[in-house]
């Protein structure tokens, strides 16, 4: 299916006017819902198919040039992997192969080992070392209260937000990965935030 859109994306900008061409693709494919994820023969096979299908949308999308390619990552560990014979964690791998990432920092404080500079250190670091442009996620859905606060803006102010993504932003600012931050359910953002 990822590999029909990243197709069909190529063929429309084949044929459709400079002005209305998609500047990019970007996909938030999450292996880690899989059945069998907890198992850790099936999920060394999820994350091999899962490296080998972002590596093969890159190819399709560099050999038709005018597009990126982008895919969404846990800031958490989905575990370490063996692609094209290199052992380090998928996340790694993925850095490796995009051109841009957003991570799924979904906090709603920039400061401490639960907030948004912590969970995306490790990434934004390596990301240095990569061609990968990233985004900082974060969430200001009312959905993701329900289950967890800490989770999403909602609930918080324009200026406690403004706040902590400032501070964030100071924090990743010398890191050439860092593009700035993407909001996840952007209704929300613009009703409330903006």
């Amino acid at each position: 299916m990822v590999l029909n859109l990243v197709d069909t994306i190529i063929r429309f900008n084949r044929s459709a006017p400079a002005d209305q061409r998609f500047d990019g693709i970007h996909i938030d494919n999450e292996p880690y819902l899989l059945a069998g994820w907890d198992l850790p023969v099936v999920r060394a096979q999820i994350l091999d198919e899962y490296l080998e299908l972002n590596a093969r949308a890159q190819r399709a999308v560099t050999a038709e040039g005018g597009l990126e390619y982008g895919v969404d990552i846990p800031f958490w560990s989905m575990g370490d992997a063996t692609f094209q014979g290199v052992r380090k964690p998928a996340s790694f791998h993925i850095l490796d192969l995009v051109d841009n990432v957003g991570i799924m920092d979904f906090r709603n404080v920039a400061v401490g080992n639960d907030g948004i500079i912590a969970h995306a250190r490790a990434l934004l670091t390596f990301g240095n070392s990569t061609k990968a442009k990233v985004f900082v996620g974060v969430e200001t859905s009312p959905v993701a209260q329900v289950g967890l606060p800490k989770l999403t803006f909602d609930g918080r102010s324009n200026e406690q937000m403004e706040h902590e993504l400032g501070v964030a932003h100071a924090a990743f600012a010398d890191d050439t990965s860092y593009v700035g931050f993407a909001i996840h359910h952007y209704v929300p953002y613009r009703e409330r935030f903006r």
